[in-house]
């Protein structure tokens, strides 16, 4: 019959049929989390942030004016970067120039505990690892791929939407879930099987001891 090709993303939510589950089970997301360990997701995407009580998508990073602090609307709710982590834990590697003395001197303590045995404290590594959700120093991936892999996810971005392009509205799987973003793929394409297993480890960290 020769029909016409598309591109089979428009199409993916009602093609594993998770727009009828939806409906029929009045599913409702916003209470998951969801780890995606890639590349990167590019929190500013308007398919992934959240929206206000008008229904109209919120900048993903807002200034508060009354406390002064960034408000973040983006459905990633934390970013966190494994890319330089096996660097930064091996005994006599590089340090990285960006860290605060407080943070070098906690580094050097990790690397001595793991030296001798200990396992990872991964309380102590979170906030080394967390890229910051801010209006001047958020780094965007370089490459797309985990942003595709999360918008498939829970995209939610509609023909209404400013800034929408002229197609169907892109709804991912499970609107409304929450995204962290687990970065083990550098800005040239390149990771590790150390910095996914260290994702992975970390993953199990959150489930364990977060809420």
């Amino acid at each position: 019959r020769n029909r016409p090709a598309q591109f089979a993303i428009w199409g993916s939510r009602p093609a594993v049929k998770a727009d009828a589950a939806v409906e029929l089970f009045s599913i409702e997301c916003s209470s998951i989390g969801w780890a995606v360990i890639d590349c990167g997701v590019d929190a500013r995407h308007p398919a992934l942030c959240a929206r206000g009580d008008d229904g109209l998508l919120k900048p993903a990073f807002e200034l508060d004016e009354a406390t002064k602090t960034v408000r973040n609307n983006s459905r990633v709710v934390a970013t966190y970067d494994f890319t330089t982590l096996q660097e930064r834990l091996a005994v006599g590697g590089k340090l990285d120039r960006a860290l605060t003395d407080a943070e070098r001197a906690q580094l050097q303590d990790l690397r001595q505990a793991l030296k001798s045995g200990r396992s990872i404290d991964w309380a102590a590594l979170e906030p080394i690892l967390r890229v910051p959700h801010n209006l001047e120093s958020y780094k965007p991936p370089a490459l797309d791929h985990g942003t595709h892999v999360a918008g498939i996810m829970t995209a939610d971005w509609r023909t209404s939407d400013a800034g929408m392009p002229e197609r169907s509205n892109l709804i991912g799987i499970a609107p409304g879930l929450k995204i962290y973003d687990l970065r083990v793929i550098d800005d040239e394409g390149n990771g590790d099987e150390f910095s996914v297993i260290a994702a992975l480890q970390f993953v199990r960290w959150l489930n364990g001891y977060k809420d």
